[in-house]
């Protein structure tokens, strides 16, 4: 919906009010996408995931401070084709190869931002709930109805509806009272129709006169001149004026005289839609969050036909995978990345395929790739590997996934890909990692060239987010250590043997990567090296989503304790100038004896699984 200046006019219907001890739906597919942007934070370099985590924990922190429960809603896929087709053609506008140094295009989101986002407000105790196929308006409207509370959105399709709406602004937070209330302004349906002596019926010819998502701009051109509207650019004020002063009928005569016949019959079409989701006639499909949220647990039955739905809801499915599901799409790339080159997604198309093969219990579909300029369709079959040993009718969650995990499904794949695994060597690395050796393997296994100097920035942002922030801030600059040289030590795996002393040395000697200026940024910054940085994150992010599909066998990535891409692309920049990854990094961390031994640790699982068949 799109109403141009109506926010200005929901400002002006706004009533006080506080929130304290109570729940509220959040439209958390609505607010995410403006949250990396008022972050502030860089990403062209890649997602600074420990600090969009910290802003997210920040922004929501004060609702735990009011005791207020908030589920969060989030779009998984698109509810028809015809939805699908839309974000497409949206989609072209927002392509990372549009990125130009200085300009901040606020359509790009780095990867990872969302799964930081849900991590985040999980760890925080929030509900995080995925509409599968449905309209996420509806969905929340639905679910505001049945908990009698308010949904909070930057969405004004929300005052429409018979709920109590709590708009937000961007780059502005909520403040507490005296008391812990969480000062707000709510906007309801009923106050807005009082005011100006309307009914719902000509609240819904309003939206059809001014919505320019459901009829072009200069559609009604004929119309406002046959009304005396003074001005076009602010008309919603005396749109609502004129119908107040006209019953229903004599409105739909004078829209009907200045409009062509095609428009009359889309605008009667469109009326029964809104009517149909505005006065409440809809209820709720039998995929509806409405239906899963009744019950605390709920299990999938044998052959369950909404088995795809829960397993979405209870987090076994990945968003990404409900439009693969539904519409056989593989989405290319968005990012930030080389477009000479091969787009990012095509390293790892055989996860996501694999993936889709599971869902569909090998059917051997035809999946389409979007790419930046042209579709390419690709056969399962052919990319797909060889099918694991299980029964099954519809595939193989059917039955749910509390035996999934003794299938093996992940593991199938790790060894059919690489013909062999050295699953012993992965269990000698911390459980948080385990995930991150994997994608590290897959991606060097995938490339043709020399990647060693990208493996060693990856793990050492591992182990700075992860190890070394456990134990100081790596961010705040103290009393300056003392920095000596220090007699090597074995490589180790135990994040328990690595020192506090050493970790603050560590934060020294490697706090300068973590910051990058305008000005530097424009120095270093080169698409070539980027690319491969986009393809390894893309390996990690689809190989956790199969990790998770099959069961979860290994503990999923946490990112924002596990990759800062502006920490990564700068050691990177300084390693490749180097010409030899391990003196670099030794050199530089032996004073902080026990860290360097724990980053020889991780590099030593690294290449056991890598090179000991």
């Amino acid at each position: 919906m799109r109403i141009k200046g109506f926010t200005y006019e929901v400002n002006k219907h706004l009533e006080s009010c506080t929130l304290n001890n109570t729940t509220v739906i959040v439209d958390g597919h609505n607010i995410f996408y403006s949250m990396y942007r008022t972050s502030g934070l860089p990403y062209a370099l890649g997602p600074e995931s420990d600090r969009f985590a910290a802003y997210i924990k920040k922004y929501f922190e004060i609702f735990k401070k009011a005791n207020v429960n908030c589920l969060v809603v989030f779009k998984g896929g698109h509810e028809n084709e015809d939805a699908l087709d839309i974000h497409r053609e949206m989609r072209q506008l927002v392509r990372g190869k549009d990125f130009k140094l200085g300009h901040f295009n606020n359509k790009i989101n780095p990867l990872f931002a969302k799964d930081i986002f849900l991590q985040t407000l999980k760890e925080m105790g929030f509900k995080c709930i995925v509409c599968c196929r449905n309209d996420i308006v509806q969905e929340c409207v639905a679910l505001a109805r049945h908990l009698s509370c308010p949904i909070i959105s930057f969405n004004i399709q929300y005052c429409f509806h018979s709920i109590s709406y709590i708009p937000l602004e961007p780059g502005k937070t909520f403040i507490l009272d005296e008391n812990n209330n969480l000062k707000c302004q709510k906007f309801t349906r009923e106050k807005f129709l009082k005011d100006y002596k309307i009914t719902v019926e000509k609240m819904i010819l309003f939206i059809l006169l001014l919505d320019t998502h459901i009829f072009e701009e200069n559609t009604y051109n004929n119309f406002l001149l046959a009304i005396r509207a003074k001005t076009f650019q602010i008309k919603y004020g005396f749109v609502l004026k004129w119908l107040h002063s006209n019953n229903e009928n004599q409105a739909l005569r004078t829209i009907f005289e200045q409009i062509s016949d095609t428009d009359r019959s889309k605008f009667l079409k469109e009326r029964e839609i809104l009517r149909m989701k505005l006065l409440g006639k809809t209820e709720p499909k039998s995929n509806s969050v409405v239906n899963f949220i009744n019950e605390n647990e709920f299990q999938i039955e044998d052959k369950d036909a909404l088995w795809f739905e829960k397993g979405v809801y209870l987090h076994h499915i990945s968003i990404d995978y409900v439009d693969l599901y539904l519409y056989k799409i593989v989405k290319g790339s968005h990012l930030i990345e080389d477009f000479n080159a091969d787009v990012s997604c095509n390293i790892c198309v055989d996860v996501i395929k694999y993936a889709y093969d599971l869902l569909t219990n090998f059917k051997g579909d035809n999946l389409t790739l979007w790419g930046d300029n042209s579709t390419q369709t690709q056969n399962v079959d052919k990319l797909s590997i060889a099918k694991p040993e299980y029964k099954a009718d519809c595939c193989v969650f059917e039955r749910g996934w509390d035996n999934v995990k003794d299938l093996f499904l992940f593991e199938h794949f790790l060894i059919e890909t690489f013909q062999t695994f050295n699953f012993d060597a992965l269990e000698t690395a911390p459980a948080d990692s385990r995930m991150l050796l994997i994608a590290l393997v897959f991606f060097t296994r995938k490339k043709v060239e020399d990647v060693v100097p990208e493996i060693y920035s990856v793990i050492l942002s591992y182990v700075m987010l992860n190890v070394v922030a456990e134990k100081v801030n790596i961010r705040v600059i103290g009393k300056a250590p003392k920095i000596v040289e220090q007699p090597s030590l074995d490589p180790i795996t135990d994040k328990d043997s690595v020192l506090t002393e050493d970790c603050e040395i560590a934060a020294a000697v490697m706090r300068k990567y973590f910051e990058v200026s305008d000005d530097e940024l424009h120095l270093i910054f080169d698409l070539k090296t980027v690319h491969p940085l986009v393809e390894f994150q893309r390996c990690l992010k689809e190989l956790n989503n199969l990790n998770t599909l099959c069961g979860a066998s290994y503990d999923a990535t946490v990112y924002s304790r596990t990759y800062n891409g502006t920490f990564v692309y700068k050691i990177l920049c300084d390693i490749k100038e180097s010409d030899n990854a391990e003196r670099f990094i030794t050199n530089m961390l032996n004073p902080a004896a026990t860290v360097l031994a724990f980053v020889e640790g991780m590099m030593r699982v690294y290449n056991r699984i890598l090179y000991e068949f």
